[in-house]
């Protein structure tokens, strides 16, 4: 028998939490250390883990946006937003992705929406 399987389901449900937040505060450390492979192989584990977790999707976009991959970027970061449409550092990082892309009238409004969430 695993401790696991010895566990109700509430404290299972808390002891994959406690894993996931562990995996993403890995991935975080990557991410910070310039370790962008690692960090992106758990921030992919921790966005199949809890697909609606915001900041997971959010540093996995900035992460993209790090190694040129714009158009993934903005997806991720779009589905951050429609999960949390007033997170002010979101629109930040979308406005950046927006203007490397050459959507300056996009980068603008999503600027804008930050500094209005976020003076």
């Amino acid at each position: 028998m695993t401790i696991a399987s010895s566990l109700n389901p509430t404290q299972r449900l808390s002891l994959r939490a406690q894993k996931i937040n562990e995996m993403f505060d890995i991935a975080v450390a990557h991410h910070q250390n310039g370790r962008f492979v690692e960090a992106d192989l758990l921030y992919k584990k921790v966005r199949r883990a809890d697909p609606n977790n915001v900041v997971a999707l959010q540093l996995s976009g900035v992460l993209a946006a790090q190694t040129n991959q714009y158009e993934f970027s903005l997806n991720l970061l779009s589905r951050a937003l429609s999960l949390k449409p007033d997170y002010a550092d979101v629109f930040f990082d979308r406005g950046n992705v927006l203007q490397e892309l050459g959507r300056f009238d996009e980068a603008l409004s999503d600027y804008n929406k930050a500094i209005s969430l976020k003076p």
